[in-house]
């Protein structure tokens, strides 16, 4: 879950821009990165190429790579929520 909000954040995408991208709703998408809702291999492969990553890249991320994310990062992500 943590991983598809850093590759949505990193690529400056709001919440309802990755749901278009991915054909969900906004919410969805944030109760995915959440955790609180399942993503099927299928979806979740559909968001990392939407997003404009590669598998392989995601699978990095899955396996251990450390994922770049900053309190700032955070804190503005929480902000845009908000605002939305």
């Amino acid at each position: 879950a943590l991983i598809v909000r850093y590759m949505r954040q990193s690529r400056g995408l709001s919440l309802n821009q990755a749901a278009r991208l991915g054909g969900v709703t906004g919410p969805a998408i944030a109760h995915m990165e959440q955790g609180r809702m399942d993503i099927s291999e299928q979806r979740l492969r559909t968001l990392v190429r939407a997003y404009g990553y590669t598998w392989d890249e995601y699978r990095a991320c899955a396996d251990g790579k450390p994922i770049p994310i900053s309190y700032r990062d955070e804190c503005l992500a929480l902000v845009a929520t908000l605002e939305e």
